[in-house]
């Protein structure tokens, strides 16, 4: 592929399905109002991409709602549409691609790690009950020291101010074994934090390989060929070359503050959180970026994202079983 960046696709989803693309051509309030629209573009069977400008903000296009569409998500994952989503999925776990490094790429354009201020970025308050703005479509990068395999997860962001974010992890994931491998070995845990990629490293962020499966290598299977990965320069995590915003740093394993509430998958605003820190040591960037989000709350783009892979994995151990289910689906 020339190209693994979020731009090139939507590009090429725009040439496919022009309709796919909804361009908001008036800029709008930052907070409330790109999530509403969302919503309410939900109401549709296959909601559009939103792309728009917040007030102030214009030299950052936001981008969200990637997700919304079932079709969108079953395209990138191979032919047969929706009917084939399962099959697809089984042949992308079973034939992973290993990433390869690269000297540079186009998120490394730009480079600082002094006076680091994300304030710059349009990140939004989503829903009234929200502590504050938000970063939602995080995608959080650690490497193994051990073997050298990435992990990738979702988390949601706070910010806090400068460089500082509040990041609630997950108990039960791995982000959380390794944090808790760094706490007991006295340091703390060092991870990249991806805002903006091709939706094939999303996907593989949302994958379920065991400890010893690498997410990068799922995303190298849906593209076809191995990602293309820089090494970071303040933290000992690769990432990919052609994403978006890059944040370097570590997750403090000494350090908690109040994080939350923040609305979920579940329809409720949470202040469930594992109250933890995030300082960025490094910010990697392009010259011209485009700000991704992940609708949060009850969202298509959320749900779908979350569960159509978890859908299939699930269909496939039905069938072990009862193997005239021919399919499910979560709604």
């Amino acid at each position: 592929m020339e190209n693994q960046s979020l731009g090139y696709y939507l590009n090429q989803l725009s040439l496919k399905r022009s309709e796919d693309i909804l361009e908001i051509n008036e800029s709008i309030e930052r907070d409330y109002i790109f999530q509403a629209l969302a919503l309410e573009l939900d109401k549709e069977q296959y909601p559009p991409v939103i792309r728009a400008f917040a007030d102030g903000y214009e030299d950052f296009p936001i981008v969200g709602n990637i997700f919304a569409s079932r079709l969108r998500i079953a395209e990138l994952l191979g032919e047969g549409g929706e009917k084939n989503v399962t099959s697809n999925w089984l042949k992308i776990e079973r034939n992973p691609i290993r990433p390869v490094i690269v000297p540079n790429g186009p998120v490394q354009e730009e480079f600082i790690t002094e006076n680091i201020d994300i304030d710059f970025l349009p990140m939004m308050q989503y829903y009234c009950t929200d502590a504050g703005r938000y970063i939602s479509s995080a995608i959080v990068a650690v490497k193994d020291p051990d073997n050298g395999i990435h992990n990738l997860s979702y988390h949601r962001m706070q910010f806090k101010g400068g460089g500082k974010f509040g990041i609630s992890m997950h108990t039960r994931q791995h982000l959380f074994y390794y944090y808790e491998k760094a706490r007991e070995a006295g340091r703390d845990l060092e991870v990249a934090i991806i805002v903006g990629c091709h939706p094939a490293v999303s996907l593989g962020a949302v994958s379920r390989p065991g400890l010893d499966g690498d997410e990068y290598d799922i995303a190298g299977s849906i593209l076809g060929e191995p990602l293309r990965l820089v090494q970071g320069r303040t933290v000992s995590v690769d990432y990919p070359a052609e994403s978006e915003i890059v944040m370097e740093g570590y997750i403090s394993t000494k350090e908690h503050e109040p994080e939350g509430p923040f609305g979920e998958f579940t329809g409720f605003s949470t202040s469930r959180s594992t109250e933890n820190i995030f300082y960025c040591t490094g910010l990697s960037r392009r010259r011209h970026p485009l700000y991704e989000v992940i609708i949060p709350g009850r969202s298509k783009d959320h749900l779908y994202l979350g569960h159509m892979i978890c859908e299939t994995l699930a269909l496939a151990r039905i069938q072990e079983k009862i193997p005239w289910v021919t399919d499910l689906t979560y709604r």
